[in-house]
């Protein structure tokens, strides 16, 4: 929604999310290159901001905020005290990877959805 948007009003966009991913039937073993999560997510996510040219763009990175809720404090273990939270439970350790690797770019809060949009009034050659 919001890379529909922002390709509206004009501007080039580099949509990256998780559920974009096609899974290769010749190949079932490879990760999703569009989850941040993975190694080879990450690096997708890295280039296309290293692509883009300095200063005309923003990034928007969403981020599974399900673990920093109120209601779910008493199994994520997230407190003031404890942000970090019970890392023993995969999706808390999760998403403190999420966070820790969107730190770089503004965070909201969807599913792994990352937005790289550039202002083509302003770019330069």
């Amino acid at each position: 929604m919001a890379s529909t948007m922002v390709r509206k009003s004009g501007r080039d966009v580099a949509a990256l999310d998780i559920n974009y991913y096609q899974p290769d039937p010749e190949h079932p073993k490879r990760s999703n290159h569009f989850d941040v999560l993975t190694n080879s997510g990450f690096m997708l996510v890295l280039a296309t901001i290293l692509n883009a040219k300095p200063g005309c763009f923003t990034a928007l990175a969403g981020i599974v905020c399900s673990s920093w809720t109120v209601i779910n404090m008493a199994t994520s273990g997230r407190t003031t005290c404890t942000p970090l939270g019970r890392e023993d439970r995969e999706y808390v350790a999760s998403a403190n990877l999420m966070a820790a690797r969107s730190h770089g770019y503004n965070c909201g809060s969807y599913l792994g959805l990352v937005v790289i949009f550039g202002d083509r009034k302003n770019a330069q050659s």
